[in-house]
């Protein structure tokens, strides 16, 4: 049946090129023309349906040509999104991240950690030329601790004048960080690892109490509660954060 509709169609398509070259002619075209549109006619009549093998085919091939034109817009796309991303990340910070505008003495709080050693100390002071002290302590354990400062008047260890300074302690036996502080207008950030430090009295680096903390008014007690091994309890002005920047932020 699909042969004998193509056969009309181009049968009627041929009558139709007669008709036309007779009518230039001027001769008799009648019948070529009824033959030609009866042909044609009949040939869209008798052109069966698609079977579903060829429908199936023709839904994949148009299917095949629109995913081709999609990926072709998202190709043509890509790049300018690219070049809109790098505009907007150079122009702002990443989400989540904020700018930290430390002077030195904060950024020094910033990078020490229970890993330090006080040949880490000696190269930060050199090399950003700050003021210091340096004294050694009785204790349990001894300790020394550096007193640092923009000014030699605010790193003395006694009768300092007032001022910004960094005070790091370490175990004088084996170089361990006990404490960091910072210390600004009467307010403290604090690195604590162990030792004796006001209502602090760990004897062993790692405890459930180091960590950071900050201080705003030494005279309250909203702080956290410091159990001791003898059962007793205090609260304290200290506030317990999880972080160097934490800490500043918290005091600046």
């Amino acid at each position: 049946m699909k042969g004998l509709a193509v056969f009309l169609f181009l049968a009627g398509v041929v009558s139709l090129l007669v008709f036309l070259w007779r009518w230039f002619r001027k001769k008799d075209k009648k019948i070529f023309g009824i033959a030609g549109i009866v042909a044609i006619v009949l040939s869209v009549v008798l052109m069966p349906p698609p079977t579903p093998e060829e429908k199936a085919a023709m839904e994949a091939k148009q299917a095949q040509e629109a995913q081709e034109k999609a990926n072709k817009a998202k190709a043509e796309q890509e790049p300018k999104e690219k070049a809109d991303n790098n505009t907007e990340t150079n122009s702002s910070p990443a989400e989540g991240k904020v700018e930290k505008n430390y002077d030195t003495l904060q950024t020094i709080f910033t990078q020490i950690n229970t890993t330090t050693k006080p040949s880490d100390i000696d190269s930060v002071i050199a090399n950003n030329n700050l003021a210091f002290t340096k004294q050694e302590y009785n204790g349990t354990p001894k300790n020394i601790t550096y007193k640092i400062a923009y000014d030699k008047d605010v790193a003395l260890q006694k009768y300092g004048k007032s001022g910004d300074y960094v005070s790091i302690s370490f175990n004088a036996n084996d170089g361990s960080v006990m404490t960091v502080e910072y210390h600004k207008n009467l307010t403290t950030a604090l690195l604590y690892n162990y030792g004796i430090h006001w209502d602090f009295r760990e004897k062993s680096p790692n405890n459930q109490y180091s960590g950071y903390y900050y201080q705003l008014d030494s005279t309250q007690t909203d702080g956290i509660e410091i159990k001791y091994s003898n059962g007793n309890t205090k609260k304290t002005s200290y506030h317990r954060v999880d972080s160097a920047d934490s800490a500043l932020s918290s005091i600046l």
